[in-house]
């Protein structure tokens, strides 16, 4: 069954850095090996509920273990920190549904799992049910970013949410 990378990348608020460009040069030979290929990238959204200012990314995996092992792939979290640095966002990776789904499929389906949050330190394929990345958990990564380190975690491998009395991480 296919699976899906949706990349919901906030505005970009400045001019695109070269770090930006060159993400953007390297990433199609980093989906090669995993069959992986663009649906949709960048162009025009018109939003209908809600409110969205940013740009919508969606690639297509022939499975969820292709998606995941790209991911993971050395080669894409080389790289990955090129984009991440300068644009944020929300990735997911999603299973498709059969061709012949319907709506109703899914009442009598069994509860879908929890959401499983992963972060640099844990591969997806071996991912963490977690509660919901914490307030200070952006700012990590900002300061990651601009001392140039690669990894701030706990010593479970995950990067520490901040704590409800306030304490930093």
């Amino acid at each position: 069954m296919s699976a899906y990378v949706l990349g919901l990348m906030d505005p970009l608020n400045e001019p695109a850095p070269s770090q930006i460009h060159d993400y953007l040069r390297e990433i199609d030979a980093t989906l090669k090996p995993f069959a992986g290929r663009f649906l949709i990238h960048g162009g025009r959204v018109e939003v209908r509920e809600g409110t969205w200012a940013g740009s919508v990314v969606l690639l297509e995996f022939d499975d969820l273990r292709a998606a995941q092992r790209w991911y993971d792939s050395p080669r894409y979290q080389s790289i990955r920190p090129w984009r991440t640095c300068h644009l944020g966002g929300t990735v997911i990776l999603a299973t498709g549904v059969d061709p012949g789904h319907r709506a109703t499929d899914i009442i009598d389906a069994q509860a879908p799992e929890d959401v499983v949050y992963t972060d640099a330190n844990t591969p997806s394929s071996e991912g963490v049910r977690a509660a919901q990345p914490g307030p200070l958990d952006a700012h990590v990564t900002d300061i990651m970013c601009i001392i140039g380190a690669t990894a701030i975690s706990a010593p479970d491998g995950r990067i520490p949410a901040a704590r409800e009395s306030g304490q930093t991480p």
